[in-house]
């Protein structure tokens, strides 16, 4: 019998990404280990992938791997107000909750970007420019060896 592994990479993350659906809809009770599960997966499926998308890495996963963490810090917020105002809908149940879904993931990655690039940048620019104590200087090319 065949196991998940060998059916190639592109599934794991297929099967990552429907765990925490469904791990995240309000009708049913899952165990956190489900989540821990499909994160797993999730995780592990996109690992897969590193070493094809290593020689030609598209810019918009480049830009999406800069701004993870500004997308991190701020997903909360933004779900929250996104739930809020989710209240207003004149939807329920499930219609209701995909519609949040994809507004609040999509309104993340956008607040998350736009933060990367208007504050973290500019910013990031300026103080290494700086040169303070403790953080790295500018990128320089190694020296070559005395031979």
């Amino acid at each position: 019998m065949r196991g998940l592994a060998s059916r190639g990479p592109g599934r794991w993350p297929s099967w990552g990404a429907l765990g925490l659906a469904v791990h995240a809809t309000p009708l049913l009770d899952l165990p956190k280990l489900w989540v821990v599960a499909s994160s797993a997966a999730l995780v592990a499926g996109a690992l897969a992938f590193e070493p094809m998308l290593r020689a030609r890495r598209p810019r918009l996963l480049e830009l999406l791997g800069d701004a993870s963490y500004a997308i991190y810090l701020f997903h909360t917020l933004v779900l929250a107000m996104v739930m809020w105002q989710g209240r207003k809908l004149a939807l329920e149940g499930w219609p209701q909750f995909l519609v949040l879904m994809a507004v609040g993931c999509g309104l993340s990655t956008l607040a998350g970007v736009a933060i990367h690039l208007w504050i973290e940048k500019p910013m990031l620019k300026v103080l290494l420019r700086l040169r303070l104590p403790g953080l790295p200087g500018p990128r320089r090319a190694a020296p070559e060896a005395a031979g």
